[in-house]
């Protein structure tokens, strides 16, 4: 890979985290507050969840980072993928309203949002 080429991949790759944070993380706050009325959970719950969902990521980061290193970004990112989608599915199968169920169970929550950290 040249140098300008290089400056290329990483401005890209620099975008594409902007907009990924942007997205995932910083749209939270639009949301935290509907849930709340929606739910009827505590602020401090529902950023609980946040938070935990931001933690479990940063504990994942170095074990994937060595698997990364070992087997390289395609197969861990491709495993990673496929969690996420397994994850999804069991909540569009298995959870006929998840609304109502989640509202009843923030315990499920706060396990989603650790799953969700961990993709």
């Amino acid at each position: 890979m040249t140098g300008r080429s290089r400056a290329g991949f990483v401005a890209a790759l620099g975008a594409a985290q902007i907009v990924s944070w942007c997205c995932l993380y910083y749209s939270f706050s639009r949301f935290v507050l509907p849930m709340h009325d929606e739910l009827g959970w505590s602020l401090t719950a529902l950023n609980g969840a946040l938070t935990t969902g931001l933690l479990v990521a940063g504990l994942c980061a170095l074990p994937a980072g060595i698997l990364i290193d070992r087997i390289g970004g395609r197969t861990v990112m491709t495993a990673g993928s496929v969690i996420a989608a397994v994850l999804v599915g069991y909540r569009l199968l298995v959870l006929p309203d998840p609304a109502e169920f989640l509202s009843r169970q923030i315990g499920v929550y706060l396990a989603a949002a650790g799953a969700i950290g961990s993709g």
